[in-house]
């Protein structure tokens, strides 16, 4: 995995369902089933085009194409995860996600409108670390 989604999976250990669940597997599936779907106000496939073109160099103009292209990045256990990721598991895990960085939040993603957990995860601009979980 990576720092992202292994700091996740450290503060959700003792509340996922599935202990074994991958959170980046989850993500990839997700992103496969409902490219048309809208989070954060943007559809998955636009998300990508975004990303894809401008953090992977990914060309293609098929919206398929390119959703295949990232999803075979992302399933790179190595590879890191951001927004489009976050917003998904904050989706998906019902979930209000927020970043800090030098002990100031930097950036929330409430995707659902049910959330259970408040966890924030510390960047430190390369790198996330788990910091907290709150039930709400």
């Amino acid at each position: 995995m990576s720092c992202l989604f292994d700091s996740i999976s450290k503060l959700l250990q003792d509340d996922l369902k599935d202990s074994g669940l991958d959170l980046r597997n989850l993500v990839c599936d997700y992103i496969k089933n409902n490219m048309d779907e809208k989070i954060a106000g943007e559809t998955i496939k636009n998300w990508l085009k975004m990303i894809g073109s401008d953090e992977f160099d990914i060309q293609s103009k098929n919206p398929e194409q390119m959703a295949n292209e990232y999803i075979r990045i992302i399933e790179n256990g190595a590879q890191w995860g951001g927004g489009p990721e976050l917003s998904i598991l904050s989706k998906v895990l019902d979930l209000v996600i927020r970043i800090q960085h030098q002990d100031e939040i930097i950036a929330t993603f409430n995707c659902t409108d049910n959330p259970i957990f408040e966890i924030v995860l510390d960047w430190n601009g390369s790198h996330y670390e788990p910091y907290d979980k709150y039930n709400l």
